[in-house]
């Protein structure tokens, strides 16, 4: 009887000796340890992941910067143009603002002095530049995080399609900062 308690004794000392002792990263979470958190996604990971895209119009007071952006995106073959918010997994908002007195004012001004009995007339032209500021945010569909944001100040001008040529400039920009985000130009 003594031999049995013997090898009983020396073999639960044994097991206990291989049993390695519980480490607090493999023990269940208790009641007072909350559970570790997933590693969050980051945002370039989320972007290149994504596949399908939505664009939509922001506070557009002129069409050129958002039609720019779509025709990228459209051309891009990363990214899949849907109609549909509910369907993509990235939604573009692409808003452009311009000010109230952007544009030409012309004004006249006639006085009634004279030389040599004559009215003199005279007029004054005042130019106010455009100040648009073209802004494109890129959300997560999902989860409604912000992803990117960029903004695009054009050139001022003075003639209209000149204007309008630098709207396209600026907004091509801006697409191309997106664009070498998501996929970065080979270093030389």
């Amino acid at each position: 009887m003594k031999f049995l308690l013997a090898a009983i004794i020396f073999t639960s000392s044994l097991f206990a000796q291989q049993a390695p002792a519980p480490d607090a990263s493999t023990t269940a979470p208790t009641a007072a340890a909350p559970a570790p958190k997933q590693p969050a996604i980051s945002q370039n990971a989320r972007l290149a992941a994504a596949k399908t895209v939505y664009i939509k119009r922001a506070e557009a007071h002129n069409d050129i910067p958002f039609n720019v952006i779509e025709n990228g995106f459209a051309g891009w073959a990363k990214y899949v143009v849907i109609s549909s918010p509910e369907k993509a997994d990235l939604i573009v908002e692409v808003s452009s603002t311009e000010k109230e007195d952007s544009g030409f004012a012309v004004s006249s001004n006639t006085s009634t002095g004279s030389i040599n009995g004559k009215s003199d007339e005279s007029s004054k032209t005042v130019k106010t530049f455009t100040t648009n500021n073209i802004r494109m945010v890129v959300i997560d569909a999902h989860t409604k995080t912000p992803l990117w944001a960029g903004n695009e100040q054009p050139r001022s001008a003075t003639r209209k399609n000149k204007t309008e040529d630098n709207l396209v400039e600026a907004a091509q920009r801006l697409f191309q900062h997106f664009h070498d985000r998501v996929e970065p130009p080979p270093t030389q």
